[in-house]
């Protein structure tokens, strides 16, 4: 007796800008890490944006006649400009671990080619996230469906104290 299991990977061939293959993209729509993973990292990512977005507000002194007066103003946007940054490779960093885990370590360099950054992966969180909803949905539906079943069949009363 055989035992079949059924394949539920998409595979996709990743391609260089000259469309010379460099490697393969295999994931599981159905992999609830992956729907969780997706979701938490587009509002982390979300999150950093606005907040680096607050601190680039912060005026840049002119640093061409900065008085010692002035020092304070200057260090109020370096110290920005330096939160930012640290918010941004925190962010990125997240991104590149979280997906590692979920495509392989190797696949995420793929695209990242070893840089810190995050932009380079919107590919890859493009290409997946409409197989990740559909099978989200999948999910749902098949979920409400059966509750909807539980429901509708359980018209009777029970009296636990009869037993």
């Amino acid at each position: 007796m055989a035992l079949t299991i059924k394949n539920r990977l998409i595979k996709e061939d990743i391609l260089d800008e000259s469309g010379n293959k460099i490697g393969e993209l295999k994931f599981n729509p159905n992999d609830s890490r992956i729907m969780k993973k997706m979701s938490s990292l587009v509002k982390d990512f979300g999150k950093a944006v606005k907040e680096i977005d607050k601190l680039d507000k912060v005026e840049r002194p002119n640093l061409d006649s900065i008085s010692i007066e002035d020092f304070d103003k200057a260090s109020e946007y370096f110290d920005a400009f330096d939160r930012a940054t640290d918010i941004e490779i925190e962010t990125t960093d997240k991104l590149i671990n979280e997906l590692s885990e979920i495509f392989g370590k190797e696949t995420i360099e793929l695209f990242t080619q070893g840089t810190k950054d995050a932009e380079s992966l919107l590919p890859i969180i493009s290409f997946i996230e409409p197989y990740v909803k559909k099978a989200r949905q999948k999910n749902i539906e098949k979920y409400l469906d059966n509750k909807n079943d539980v429901i509708e069949n359980n018209n009777t009363e029970v009296n636990w104290t009869d037993k």
